[in-house]
């Protein structure tokens, strides 16, 4: 599990002789086994005290049947833990957990030329992040201490202390904020391929406890505490039970998992692959070992998450593809059907569907499976670079790129090698990133770049390579070219208005019965006009004529009175005009 500070080696020294706080039988009623409920025991307890499951499984094998037909579709995965692996236990009601002990060669990887921490953004509080809000369901980080009473970790009052690596427990520090960001990045970037909300603010209990079938929002707690009572003496770095995300067997108590940072250094990212890993086990995984170690600690950059994955530059979900593996379950079905959906598909991949990218702007996806390819579509010419980089610290993602053209070529692609020696655990190795740069044509897009992620070397043998399987993660790409993106349209302008208008005054002018006139009509507007009468009648004597622009009245009027004539104007671009004027004619 990632790391970037000195780690305590182990816990024990400061656990031993702490009375151990075994999952507890309440002295009260309590329903029986599959039934909902707030408290905490069943109603047969089939052992005494908590006991390792190999121990059971050998001693009492009667017991350790029925403890397995309290497992429902787990109980095949219990039954072959309980084999081989030492940190499976089962508790008074049968109920299998798992205590994570610190690897005593656990590596020190934060050097202290790299500092304490990640920054925290400007205005971040640290206890109320979400990955992925509205999510149905949740992983809750709880920093801020527990009450336990009467629950399956204690039988009376009891509440865990808040999150603390310094003397003041009532305030974050600067130093505890970092790794309580450290800690978010991890697990929120180890499942950004399912539909979770990793958070630091408490859901409340609706969205944890599962009342029934039908109740689709739920999830888990881990709370992150130093909690000797819990921890039982064993050094453990986390404890959680098995199985248990999506039941409705006393979900309230059951939900909720420990990591112990103080065991962990107090580090950030080492309590983060910690997290997940106890969050992967209420998700019904098992460890994945090699060999006769339970607790795989990979190789190289390489480990798997639920293995011992604290120093790892690339700690990723695994189906045991490397040689030893005592554990070949597929990490990612086995969390998807119980309880934590893929993540909807945000980007098709190659075709008519890739979405459009603006040089200069960058966007974002998740490469959500293993099939999973985003296609980005932009136009360019000349020198040009594509650029995808996974998240800063924590990745989970080696990206692999394509640039296509029009035709579907392949103009270029990029897939750094890892260096011949361990990366640094955090930040993010360059190296998971991706760049390429060459010489578009011009006129030769649309282009596309696409997104994958990749493994590196060879997955099957045990010097830290790995296949595509889990490369799984958020990223960010971005393309410059030397052709900037096309200007926006200058909008059109409103066409000029079609009107009728008289040459001079706010009427015609009057006629003399018998003299000569002469009265213009002008039209206004676009240079596309004409005009015609379309109603109305002159005096005899008055004769009309139009050209483009206007209308001429002319002539000698031979009687007196009012004369009404209706005039129709038109042009290129749709537009009507009426007017009705009067022709007076005096003596």
């Amino acid at each position: 599990m990632r790391s970037r500070s000195p780690l305590l080696l182990v816990a024990s020294a400061l656990l031993v002789g702490v009375p151990a706080l075994s999952p507890a039988v309440p002295s009260s009623a309590v329903p029986g086994p599959g039934e909902p409920s707030a408290g905490a025991g069943c109603a047969e307890p089939l052992f005494g005290t908590e006991v390792r499951a190999a121990s059971a499984r050998s001693a009492t094998p009667a017991r350790f049947a029925e403890a397995l037909a309290r497992h429902g579709d787990v109980a095949a995965d219990v039954a072959a833990a309980a084999r081989t692996d030492p940190a499976l236990w089962l508790d008074r009601c049968g109920r299998a957990l798992y205590r994570d002990p610190v690897p005593a060669d656990l590596p020190d990887s934060r050097p202290a030329a790299r500092g304490a921490g990640p920054a925290v953004p400007a205005g971040t509080d640290v206890l109320a992040l979400s990955s992925r809000p509205g999510a149905a369901r949740t992983i809750h980080l709880e920093f801020t201490g527990r009450d336990v009473a009467r629950s399956a970790w204690h039988d009376g009052p009891f509440t865990a202390p808040a999150f603390s690596a310094d003397a003041d427990p009532t305030t974050l520090s600067a130093a505890e904020r970092s790794e309580v960001y450290a800690t978010w990045l991890t697990v929120a970037e180890d499942f950004a391929p399912f539909d979770v909300d990793v958070t630091t603010a408490d859901p409340g209990v609706d969205a944890i406890t599962r009342t029934d079938a039908s109740d689709l929002r739920y999830g888990v707690r881990i709370v992150v505490s130093d909690v000797p009572e819990v921890a039982g003496g064993c050094g453990c770095g986390g404890v959680a039970y098995v199985g248990v995300f999506d039941t409705t067997h006393r979900h309230a108590d059951h939900q909720l998992g420990w990591v112990f940072p103080g065991a962990l250094g107090d580090d950030g990212w080492a309590v983060g692959e910690a997290a997940s890993h106890e969050a992967g086990h209420t998700l019904g995984l098992d460890h994945d070992g090699r060999g006769t170690s339970a607790y795989h600690g990979g190789a190289k950059d390489w480990a798997p998450i639920m293995g011992a994955s604290y120093g790892a530059a690339l700690g990723q979900w695994s189906r045991g593809e490397y040689a030893g593996a005592t554990n070949r379950e597929d990490d990612l079905a086995v969390m998807a059907a119980n309880g934590a959906p893929p993540v909807a598909d945000d980007h098709a991949g190659p075709g008519a569907s890739a979405t459009p990218i603006v040089p200069g702007t960058p966007r974002t996806g998740v490469v959500g499976t293993r099939a999973d390819t985003d296609a980005f579509s932009f136009t360019g010419a000349g020198a040009t670079t594509v650029r995808v980089t996974p998240v800063a610290a924590a990745a989970n993602l080696d990206v692999g790129l394509q640039v296509l053209a029009a035709d579907g070529t392949v103009v270029g692609t990029a897939d750094p090698a890892a260096p011949s020696g361990s990366s640094p655990a955090q930040p993010s190795p360059a190296w998971l990133a991706a760049t390429w740069t060459g010489t578009l044509p011009a006129g030769g897009g649309p282009f596309t770049a696409v997104v994958d992620g990749v493994g590196a070397g060879d997955a099957t043998l045990t010097q830290g390579g790995y296949s595509d399987y889990a490369s799984l993660g958020r990223y960010t790409v971005q393309v410059a070219t030397s052709v900037p993106p096309e200007p926006e349209p200058e909008p059109e302008p409103e066409p000029e208005p079609l009107t009728l208008a008289f040459l001079t005054g706010a009427a015609l002018p009057a006629a003399r019965l018998g003299r000569a006139y002469r009265a213009v009509v002008r039209l206004a507007g676009p240079a596309d006009r004409t005009v015609r009468p379309t109603g109305g009648a002159l005096p005899r004597g008055v004769r009309l004529t139009t050209v483009t622009d206007r209308v001429r009245l002319t002539g000698s009027p031979r009687r007196t009175g009012g004369f009404r004539v209706t005039l129709a104007a038109a042009s290129g671009d749709g537009q009507t005009a009426t007017r009705t004027f009067v022709l007076r004619v005096r003596r």
